[in-house]
């Protein structure tokens, strides 16, 4: 979630920058209340790994995908997460489904925003510096991520 606020910084339009994080967001949340509702998705845990990879890729390798096809491939990884989250909603049958979705949303907010704080930093600092520092992340993230696929 942190790269995606790196990532939507790399875009020069605002409207871009504000969207990417909104669109995330926005299929997380129906993914959730998705599976809070009973619907499943037997690989959400596979495809969280595959959105960490394609970021960290995405990152590392210094791509620049239209705004369409990233927006797409978000709102695809946010329903990924979402119905991993709604899946814990389900199972807890005490606990809000609209309470623990709201909170959630704040925390990968919150997380988006540091990312896109740091990719500020980045992009703003010494160009050939931040750009290296960028790629660098990217490259540990798809890492991670290819840890995470492993052990889906």
């Amino acid at each position: 979630m942190v790269g995606i606020g790196v990532l939507s910084v790399q875009f020069e339009t605002r409207t871009a920058r504000l969207a990417l994080p909104l669109v995330f967001l926005a299929a997380m949340v129906a993914g959730a209340f998705a599976a809070a509702g009973g619907v499943t998705l037997s690989f959400a845990e596979a495809g969280i790994a595959l959105s960490v990879v394609a970021i960290g890729l995405v990152l590392a390798l210094d791509v620049r995908l239209p705004l369409a096809l990233t927006s797409l491939a978000l709102a695809g990884f946010g329903l990924f997460h979402g119905f991993a989250h709604g899946a814990v909603v389900q199972a807890e049958t005490s606990s809000s489904a609209a309470g623990f979705i709201a909170g959630m949303a704040i925390a990968t907010a919150a997380l988006m925003s540091l990312g896109a704080a740091a990719g500020y930093g980045i992009r703003y600092s010494s160009v050939l510096a931040g750009s290296r520092a960028l790629r660098i992340a990217g490259g540990f993230a798809a890492a991670a991520g290819a840890v995470m696929l492993a052990q889906v």
